[in-house]
């Protein structure tokens, strides 16, 4: 049964649990697509890139703000539709001192080609919204980009078809609409 927060990973075991998780645990998600790896086999493999969509929302506000203390991670793209935010620098958007050197764009599959094409596989952070949630997961499996979705309403079919979509692609996936910005 799919719940309030799934993992579908590349080993096929799923995780259920609806408790809230804060920005620090999406930090750890992100890595976690990463878990039999060792740590020089890591550091090897350079940063995780990372894209969030919805980023001029509050949360993906924070998850700009999160990616960009994690040294670890490399935000590779930020994505918004709102067209007040077209071209802003994420970092600046998001109230960091310093800028990023990343523009909002409100292209996603661009973002989706350049953050596959890294050494390690990419991550996409998703804020957006129900009505488009689900074309953005799978596009971002399609891509062989792991989403962490924050969206809420997506229904019990549609949690169902991702899934599978991921487990086909052996990609993983989890979707986790009880993000909380801290405890």
């Amino acid at each position: 049964r799919i719940t309030n927060y799934e993992l579908c990973s590349p080993t096929h075991l799923p995780l259920v649990s609806s408790s809230p998780i804060t920005l620090q645990g999406l930090q750890f998600l992100c890595r976690f697509q990463h878990i039999n790896m060792t740590n020089q086999e890591m550091t090897n493999q350079g940063p995780i890139p990372v894209v969030v969509n919805g980023a001029a929302g509050k949360m993906g506000r924070e998850v700009i703000k999160a990616v960009s203390e994690a040294p670890d991670m490399d935000l590779v793209g930020a994505i918004d539709t709102s067209p007040e935010h077209q071209e802003k620098d994420a970092g600046e958007l998001a109230g960091l001192s310093e800028p990023l050197e990343v523009p909002i764009t409100n292209q996603m599959e661009p973002m989706l080609a350049f953050a596959s094409q890294g050494k390690q596989q990419g991550v996409v952070v998703d804020f957006t919204h129900p009505d488009c949630v689900y074309d953005n997961v799978r596009s971002a499996i399609a891509y062989g980009v792991r989403p962490v979705v924050g969206t809420t309403g997506l229904s019990p079919e549609k949690l169902q078809d991702l899934a599978e979509f991921a487990d086909k692609a052996s990609t993983g996936c989890l979707i986790i609409p009880n993000f909380s910005i801290g405890m």
